[in-house]
């Protein structure tokens, strides 16, 4: 995976997020999204993320897998 100096990783439609599971706990959580494609991309999500990343999932309506 490349990270862009930005800190963006890549972009893809809205449409294309159909899921996500989330695992709370800790400095990082463990984080995946299922794509419309059969794909998933996995993150550990820092502690200072968490909020702001249930945030954006609501907004896109998106629920757990």
């Amino acid at each position: 995976m490349i990270v862009a100096a930005d800190g963006e990783i890549a972009r893809l439609p809205r449409s294309a997020v159909t899921g996500f599971t989330l695992d709370e706990g800790g400095l990082q959580s463990p984080f995946s999204l299922q794509l419309s494609d059969g794909t998933s991309w996995e993150f550990g999500l820092p502690k200072l993320y968490l909020r702001k990343a249930k945030e954006l999932l609501d907004r896109l309506g998106v629920r757990p897998a």
